[in-house]
């Protein structure tokens, strides 16, 4: 008996180790897809926390500003920011200041630092509508 035919089963098992390392690929591009995904998520979010501690920072700013004003209660309107003012660009330092002038500049160099700061940068300071009038402590 000299030459034999080859097997069936053989012949059916041929590249079948090829369809394994393509599937074996494919699962590999798939897993590696969902870790970048999860990168780019996980870089948004720590921008988005960065800005959102950079706007706690800024408020905590202000809110030093007006604790350290000696007559921020009687004056506190002075401290009113409607949303979308343009800063000014007189100078709060060079001239004698009265105190409402005083929170005027504050709340002016603090709005200079939120524009240059925060993207898209903008900020009002008001009272909450259930705030008690007249209520000077």
């Amino acid at each position: 008996m000299g030459l034999h035919a080859p097997n069936f089963s053989q012949k059916k098992n041929k590249g079948f180790a090829l369809f394994e390392a393509l599937i074996s690929l494919l699962i590999i591009a798939l897993g590696l897809l969902a870790i970048l995904g999860l990168q780019l998520r996980t870089l948004a979010d720590t921008q988005t926390s960065v800005k959102r501690a950079q706007a706690v920072d800024l408020v905590n700013q202000l809110a030093e500003k007006i604790r350290a004003n000696p007559s921020a209660i009687t004056n506190f309107n002075s401290f009113l920011l409607t949303q979308g003012t343009t800063p000014s660009t007189a100078a709060c330092e060079t001239t004698q200041l009265d105190a409402n002038q005083r929170a005027k500049c504050e709340v002016n160099n603090w709005l200079v630092n939120v524009k240059n700061v925060m993207p898209l940068g903008d900020a009002a300071v008001f009272l909450p509508a259930d705030y008690p009038s007249g209520f000077t402590g």
